[in-house]
């Protein structure tokens, strides 16, 4: 009651974190990097699947390819969880362990996987688009936003651009 009755005197937009929550909090809203395995998946009808895989990431290494189904991660089913639940279960500290069970051309096959640190970049595109006219995609507002756009605002003006579009859609 003494925390929120602190908050209600706050901007609308103050919340609080319990210190239980915050390793979440960070991975979600300050840090651009966590622990996992450098692939991302796609739920199809209750299955999971991989999508994309980042190149020399641990999953890269560990032979995985878009198109395997996901049945277990660390001896738990996949099948109809949630999305959250998913990446929270493939995620973890750097160095750890998971494995994963796969289904690939009807075989099953297991790896084990040591997660490694993911940097996913704020700004996942800029470059020039035609027309002389530069384009920077910002995804997320998370720590080093400000010098990623900067950095390619910088790379954009080498080429002497007639506008610039700062794409926010979706952040």
């Amino acid at each position: 009651v003494g925390i929120d009755a602190m908050l209600d005197s706050l901007d609308p937009y103050t919340e609080y974190i319990p210190e239980s929550e915050i390793e979440d909090y960070k991975l979600k809203y300050v840090s651009t990097q966590y622990g996992g395995i450098g692939a991302s998946t796609v739920l199809i009808d209750g299955k999971l699947f991989v999508n994309e895989v980042s190149e020399g990431y641990p999953a890269y290494k560990q032979d995985i390819k878009p198109g395997d189904e996901v049945v277990k991660i660390n001896g738990t089913a996949v099948k109809d969880k949630e999305r959250s639940a998913i990446s929270q279960m493939l995620r973890g500290p750097k160095s750890s362990e998971v494995t994963i069970l796969l289904v690939r051309d009807g075989k099953e096959i297991t790896r084990k996987i040591i997660r490694d640190e993911i940097k996913q970049p704020n700004v996942s595109y800029s470059g020039m688009v035609g027309d002389g006219v530069g384009y920077i995609k910002l995804d997320k507002f998370l720590e080093n936003s400000g010098q990623e756009v900067k950095d390619a605002l910088v790379a954009i003006n080498k080429e002497n651009p007639k506008g610039v579009v700062l794409d926010l859609r979706n952040n």
